[in-house]
């Protein structure tokens, strides 16, 4: 069987993982290929996996499978000539593969939710979300631990960046674990009242500083105008973690695990020829769907 694996949008390491846990057994009864896609999409680059590819990336850390960009749906013709494709990525990926069938192409697809963010309906986590927020975490806590090393009366607010350009989990659970508070999508009189009264809350407990967590969309500057009306003694500053930060080098053993568990589902795919579909992770589990209930699959 000739098989392509891609990956869109997704650059962290544990993509690396996933591929090399796929690849070991695959490649030595089917051709498989790694389908890289340009970021000007003027060249699609298609190279076939080898044992010296496991060795490159196992004794010196190469990359098996280069992040592919696609900023427009992907043309069906990159994948007639396969049997077989299974895409890595998130939210945004998935959209790119829902027009192209297994009918127009006479190939497969597997999607396999791959994210920072776990933005992906009917899955309870995405591949790479433990290690992201682990990797925020931390560096809010190397921040904390600075503020408590310096101790002042005056309200401090640390205003803390994420990737990302909507409502996410990822937001949400930061703030959960570093006791902050999330800056909502929209700012009107009730959110101005709210964190009016928060602020006052805050410095009546005696707390001294407190985390705001919030996406690309917004402008640091212009969240520190809207809190000063309501509360003029505080200082403002802000953490800006890229996802480059979130992805890291080291995924943490909840993904290297279930890395482990999705390769599995993978080759189980392929070796009993099933339907194209997606892979759901459900209750630290690879589970697979099958093509007939993707309709409305992620979240817009």
């Amino acid at each position: 069987m000739r098989i392509g694996i891609m990956n869109i949008e997704t650059g962290h390491s544990i993509v690396n993982h996933l591929t090399y846990d796929i690849l070991s057994p695959l490649i030595h009864h089917h051709e498989v290929y790694g389908i890289e896609l340009t970021s000007n999409k003027e060249k699609v680059e298609v190279k076939r996996f080898g044992e010296e590819d496991l060795v490159g990336w196992r004794e010196y850390g190469r990359v098996l499978l280069r992040c592919s960009f696609a900023k427009e749906p992907l043309a069906a013709r990159i994948f007639s000539n396969f049997d077989a494709v299974v895409v890595m990525g998130g939210n945004s990926a998935y959209h790119h593969f829902q027009k192209i069938t297994t009918d127009e192409t006479g190939t497969k697809f597997l999607f396999i939710p791959v994210s920072i963010y776990n933005d992906i309906h009917d899955s309870q986590t995405s591949l790479g979300y433990d290690s992201a927020l682990n990797a925020v975490i931390e560096a809010v806590f190397k921040i904390e631990d600075t503020i408590q090393s310096l101790k002042y009366d005056q309200l401090r607010l640390f205003g803390i960046q994420l990737p990302g350009k909507h409502r996410n989990a990822l937001m949400e659970d930061v703030a959960l674990a570093v006791r902050g508070d999330v800056i909502p999508n929209y700012w009107d009189v009730e959110t101005a009242d709210y964190f009016s009264q928060l602020l006052k809350e805050k410095v009546a407990s005696g707390q001294t500083y407190s985390f705001f967590i919030f996406d690309e969309r917004f402008d640091s500057q212009m969240i520190e105008e809207k809190l000063r009306p309501f509360f003029m003694d505080f200082t403002w500053q802000t953490t800006k973690i890229d996802e480059a930060q979130c992805m890291g080098m080291k995924p943490t053993a909840v993904d290297r695990i279930l890395a482990k568990k999705i390769a599995k589902e993978v080759i189980s795919w392929v070796e009993f020829n099933k339907d194209a579909g997606k892979l759901l992770l459900q209750n630290n589990k690879a589970v697979f769907q099958n093509q007939t209930k993707l309709s409305n699959i992620l979240t817009n």
